[in-house]
């Protein structure tokens, strides 16, 4: 079983540990990109500027152990959302909680009033991704 919440910001022991949690299924699911859990964790911890609201939804066992996570920048002005990142820890075998995270993420924008929520595929071949742009 998991619970899913969002992480608002970093000010307390338990949200900094979240975002410890975060960063190493960030690390283990995006290994080429090892400060993507920072970024998220600065973005997070910016003062607002009412253009863009980032969203962290992660998902939580009974133990408060991150097992996935969703980062979604929000939008107001044209009320939509992009979904940045979204994984869950690969080492753990599918429990659909990628699956559940996505809907939390369309919940949550939903509730915003979101119109959208755009998100960017790469395809599945390598080779047909030029990694050098």
């Amino acid at each position: 079983m998991f619970r899913i919440r969002r992480l608002y910001a970093l000010e307390t022991e338990a949200d900094r540990r979240a975002m410890d949690g975060v960063s190493g299924v960030f690390a283990h699911a995006f290994d080429y990109d090892p400060q993507g859990g920072a970024r998220i964790a600065s973005q997070l911890a910016a003062a607002p500027d009412g253009k863009i609201e980032p969203m962290l939804l992660i998902a939580e066992d009974g133990r408060r152990r991150v097992l996935g996570f969703a980062y979604i920048l929000y939008f107001p002005d044209v009320r939509a959302g992009y979904l940045e990142w979204i994984a869950s820890d690969p080492e753990r075998s599918a429990r659909g909680i990628g699956g559940a995270l996505y809907e939390a993420a369309r919940e949550a924008l939903a509730a915003r009033g979101a119109r959208g929520l755009f998100l960017d595929v790469p395809p599945d071949d390598p080779a047909k991704t030029d990694a050098d742009d």
